[in-house]
């Protein structure tokens, strides 16, 4: 399997609802193993004698959807500490439930998610509960947005792989329209032929490519909801070399749109290979 151990970390105010659609879909994406890190100290988090059974009761969520299941209680110390601790574990994934917030609470409140997200060399898969259901097929079918970087080496023999779940792939591109006729006719031939190429390296899915003219940040999240896309991967800016790392602005712009959940990729992601898994160390070398 691909992400053998799956790192989800929860403050434990989150819907049952919410964690129980998260279990089915991380069972989905071939995950066999899944620690639960209860992250003690976060605002709003659940820290009275409670938390113990709620906490199992998460964990028998996660059992009723074939899972294996561990658990951790952490003390929220700063915004990197989950990222650490998928570090410690080995952790090949990290998985969580995203509850959307409007413009004003993004401004004035930070977000454990969206830190981790920034700072972890793991994949990490944002599960989102759709607004209408006809927007997400639970057998529809997968979206990689490409910007045809680095990113495309680790993700196309992903997708490949059968135990990623079910659906068949749409690649897609986007990017603004060329200043005059004949750049954008040059421009769109290169990306017609850059896709075709990419979908070659997807020989056990259906694939569909599409280039589409316009920002990214705007074509991505609702080509996703006309696709009726179940999820979304996409790859985020900076490298484990670098300093501050930044998801990007694309990325950004597809978490925080409603309904259609996220799969980010790191930047500097290892080529995986049949029968290979996902390994965080390969990055960082």
């Amino acid at each position: 399997m691909v992400f053998e151990k799956v790192l989800v970390p929860l403050k434990l105010n989150e819907s049952p609802k919410r964690i129980s659609a998260l279990a089915t879909a991380v069972a989905g994406f071939g995950a066999r193993s899944v620690v639960l890190l209860h992250v003690a100290g976060t605002e709003s988090a659940t820290e009275d004698r409670r938390g113990s059974d709620i906490l199992e009761q998460r964990r028998e969520l996660f059992s009723e959807a074939g899972l294996r299941v561990e658990q951790r209680t952490v003390w929220y110390a700063d915004s990197q500490v989950v990222t650490r601790v998928a570090r410690e574990l080995g952790a090949d994934c990290i998985a969580v439930s995203w509850k959307p917030k409007n413009w004003i609470q993004r401004s004035f409140s930070g977000s454990l998610i969206m830190d981790t997200i920034r700072t972890t060399d793991v994949p990490v898969f944002v599960h989102k509960q759709a607004l209408l259901q006809s927007w997400s097929d639970p057998k529809g079918p997968i979206l990689y947005a490409t910007a045809f970087d680095a990113t495309d080496r680790f993700a196309l023999p992903l997708l490949n792989r059968s135990d990623f779940g079910p659906g068949h792939v749409i690649i897609l591109h986007s990017d603004e329209r060329a200043p005059d006729p004949v750049s954008e006719s040059s421009r769109n031939d290169l990306a017609e032929g850059t896709l075709g190429r990419l979908a070659a390296r997807c020989l056990n899915r259906n694939v569909t490519t599409m280039s589409l003219t316009g920002t990214p940040h705007h074509v991505i999240p609702r080509q996703a909801r006309v696709a009726g896309a179940r999820m979304v991967v996409i790859g985020k800016s900076g490298t484990v070399q670098s300093g501050p790392r930044t998801i990007g602005r694309t990325a950004e712009a597809v978490l925080h749109a409603r309904g259609v959940s996220v799969f980010v990729l790191p930047a500097d992601a290892p080529v995986l290979h049949a029968g290979e898994r996902w390994n965080p160390e390969e990055s960082s070398s």
